[in-house]
Protein backbone atom coordinates (compact mmCIF):
# COMPACT_ATOMS: atom_id res chain seq x y z
CA UNK A 1 0.00 0.00 0.00
CA UNK A 2 1.31 3.85 -0.55
CA UNK A 3 -0.07 6.88 1.08
CA UNK A 4 -0.47 9.46 -2.02
CA UNK A 5 -1.06 12.58 -2.43
CA UNK A 6 -3.70 12.99 -4.90
CA UNK A 7 -6.59 15.26 -5.44
CA UNK A 8 -10.64 15.12 -4.67
CA UNK A 9 -10.94 13.99 -7.75
CA UNK A 10 -9.06 10.83 -7.13
CA UNK A 11 -10.42 7.80 -4.77
CA UNK A 12 -9.77 8.10 -1.12
CA UNK A 13 -8.80 3.91 -1.78
CA UNK A 14 -8.61 2.43 -4.96
CA UNK A 15 -6.11 -0.31 -6.35
CA UNK A 16 -3.91 0.95 -8.74
CA UNK A 17 -1.12 -0.78 -10.61
CA UNK A 18 -1.22 -3.84 -8.61
CA UNK A 19 -1.48 -2.22 -5.01
CA UNK A 20 -3.08 -0.12 -3.06
CA UNK A 21 -3.05 3.41 -3.02
CA UNK A 22 -4.93 5.42 0.22
CA UNK A 23 -5.08 9.44 -0.21
CA UNK A 24 -3.29 10.80 2.69
CA UNK A 25 -6.14 13.19 3.52
CA UNK A 26 -8.30 9.61 4.16
CA UNK A 27 -5.73 7.85 6.38
CA UNK A 28 -7.84 8.59 9.57
CA UNK A 29 -10.69 6.41 7.54
CA UNK A 30 -8.20 3.84 6.07
CA UNK A 31 -9.57 0.90 7.99
CA UNK A 32 -13.29 1.71 7.21
CA UNK A 33 -12.32 2.60 3.81
CA UNK A 34 -10.59 -1.13 2.76
CA UNK A 35 -13.50 -2.88 4.80
CA UNK A 36 -15.90 -1.17 2.27
CA UNK A 37 -13.64 -2.46 -0.81
CA UNK A 38 -13.58 -5.69 0.39
CA UNK A 39 -16.73 -5.74 0.95
CA UNK A 40 -18.20 -4.74 -2.69
CA UNK A 41 -15.75 -6.75 -4.08
CA UNK A 42 -16.88 -9.91 -2.23
CA UNK A 43 -20.37 -9.34 -3.11
CA UNK A 44 -20.20 -10.63 -6.48
CA UNK A 45 -17.96 -13.49 -5.70
CA UNK A 46 -20.40 -14.72 -3.01
CA UNK A 47 -23.15 -14.06 -5.08
CA UNK A 48 -21.47 -16.65 -8.18
CA UNK A 49 -20.92 -18.74 -5.38
CA UNK A 50 -24.46 -19.09 -4.10
CA UNK A 51 -25.88 -19.46 -7.05
CA UNK A 52 -23.97 -22.18 -8.18
CA UNK A 53 -24.19 -24.49 -4.64
CA UNK A 54 -27.30 -23.85 -3.47
CA UNK A 55 -29.22 -26.06 -6.04
CA UNK A 56 -26.54 -29.18 -5.76
CA UNK A 57 -27.99 -29.29 -1.94
CA UNK A 58 -30.99 -27.78 -2.58
CA UNK A 59 -31.60 -24.57 -0.21
CA UNK A 60 -32.68 -21.54 -0.50
CA UNK A 61 -31.41 -18.78 1.72
CA UNK A 62 -33.17 -15.28 1.81
CA UNK A 63 -30.15 -12.13 1.61
CA UNK A 64 -26.34 -12.16 2.12
CA UNK A 65 -24.91 -9.91 4.50
CA UNK A 66 -21.00 -8.78 4.62
CA UNK A 67 -19.74 -7.88 7.96
CA UNK A 68 -17.28 -8.11 10.64
CA UNK A 69 -18.19 -11.02 12.20
CA UNK A 70 -15.43 -10.51 14.71
CA UNK A 71 -13.88 -14.44 14.87
CA UNK A 72 -16.31 -16.29 12.65
CA UNK A 73 -15.87 -16.40 8.52
CA UNK A 74 -18.98 -16.79 8.09
CA UNK A 75 -22.68 -17.59 10.09
CA UNK A 76 -26.44 -18.27 9.20
CA UNK A 77 -29.51 -16.73 10.63
CA UNK A 78 -32.82 -18.28 11.54
CA UNK A 79 -34.57 -16.79 8.42
CA UNK A 80 -32.24 -18.06 5.89
CA UNK A 81 -29.97 -15.27 6.31
CA UNK A 82 -26.11 -15.75 5.58
CA UNK A 83 -23.55 -13.59 6.72
CA UNK A 84 -20.16 -13.50 5.72
CA UNK A 85 -17.40 -12.14 7.53
CA UNK A 86 -15.44 -9.11 4.95
CA UNK A 87 -12.17 -10.56 5.59
CA UNK A 88 -13.26 -13.59 3.36
CA UNK A 89 -13.02 -11.41 0.54
CA UNK A 90 -8.83 -12.07 1.18
CA UNK A 91 -8.73 -15.75 0.94
CA UNK A 92 -8.37 -18.41 -1.46
CA UNK A 93 -11.14 -19.18 -4.25
CA UNK A 94 -11.68 -22.59 -3.21
CA UNK A 95 -11.51 -21.80 0.38
CA UNK A 96 -14.40 -19.06 -0.29
CA UNK A 97 -16.02 -21.70 -1.85
CA UNK A 98 -16.18 -24.23 1.00
CA UNK A 99 -17.33 -20.98 3.75
CA UNK A 100 -20.07 -20.74 0.75
CA UNK A 101 -21.02 -23.98 1.11
CA UNK A 102 -20.45 -24.74 4.81
CA UNK A 103 -23.10 -22.09 5.41
CA UNK A 104 -25.27 -23.34 2.82
CA UNK A 105 -25.42 -26.79 4.34
CA UNK A 106 -25.94 -25.09 8.22
CA UNK A 107 -29.24 -23.45 6.32
CA UNK A 108 -30.56 -27.19 6.07
CA UNK A 109 -28.77 -28.82 9.53
CA UNK A 110 -27.73 -26.84 12.11
CA UNK A 111 -25.14 -28.35 14.03
CA UNK A 112 -21.62 -29.69 12.87
CA UNK A 113 -23.27 -33.35 13.13
CA UNK A 114 -22.49 -36.75 10.72
CA UNK A 115 -24.94 -35.28 8.48
CA UNK A 116 -23.76 -31.78 8.03
CA UNK A 117 -20.67 -33.06 7.15
CA UNK A 118 -21.74 -35.78 4.80
CA UNK A 119 -23.78 -33.08 2.96
CA UNK A 120 -20.74 -30.44 2.51
CA UNK A 121 -18.20 -33.60 1.37
CA UNK A 122 -20.98 -34.26 -1.24
CA UNK A 123 -20.49 -31.18 -2.75
CA UNK A 124 -16.78 -30.39 -1.96
CA UNK A 125 -14.76 -33.71 -1.24
CA UNK A 126 -11.71 -31.81 0.05
CA UNK A 127 -13.92 -29.58 2.55
CA UNK A 128 -12.54 -31.21 5.98
CA UNK A 129 -8.85 -29.92 4.40
CA UNK A 130 -9.75 -26.78 3.76
CA UNK A 131 -11.43 -26.47 7.26
CA UNK A 132 -8.09 -27.15 8.79
CA UNK A 133 -6.55 -24.74 6.42
CA UNK A 134 -9.00 -21.86 8.39
CA UNK A 135 -8.32 -22.93 11.23
CA UNK A 136 -4.07 -22.58 10.63
CA UNK A 137 -5.28 -19.28 8.99
CA UNK A 138 -7.23 -17.95 11.85
CA UNK A 139 -4.71 -18.61 14.62
CA UNK A 140 -1.79 -17.27 12.91
CA UNK A 141 -3.69 -14.02 11.84
CA UNK A 142 -5.84 -13.64 15.15
CA UNK A 143 -2.57 -14.28 17.49
CA UNK A 144 -1.15 -10.91 16.31
CA UNK A 145 -3.95 -9.45 17.17
CA UNK A 146 -5.15 -11.74 20.65
CA UNK A 147 -1.95 -12.98 22.33
CA UNK A 148 -2.68 -16.41 23.85
CA UNK A 149 -5.61 -17.43 21.51
CA UNK A 150 -3.66 -20.70 20.47
CA UNK A 151 -4.36 -21.69 24.31
CA UNK A 152 -8.22 -21.87 23.77
CA UNK A 153 -9.16 -25.48 23.84
CA UNK A 154 -12.28 -25.46 21.61
CA UNK A 155 -11.96 -24.18 18.38
CA UNK A 156 -15.77 -25.07 18.51
CA UNK A 157 -15.56 -21.73 21.11
CA UNK A 158 -13.22 -19.92 19.19
CA UNK A 159 -14.23 -20.19 15.54
CA UNK A 160 -16.60 -21.13 13.42
CA UNK A 161 -15.37 -24.38 11.66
Amino acid sequence: MKVVDAGQDVEKLRFYRSRFELRRDAKSEGRALFIEWYSRHLRPVLERHLSRLAPRIPVEHRSVQIRNLGLNWGTCGKNQDLYFHWCVAMLPHRIVEYVVTHELVHLVEKKHSSEFWSKVETILTAARGFAGWLRTVFYITYEWFLPGLSEIESVEFSMHF
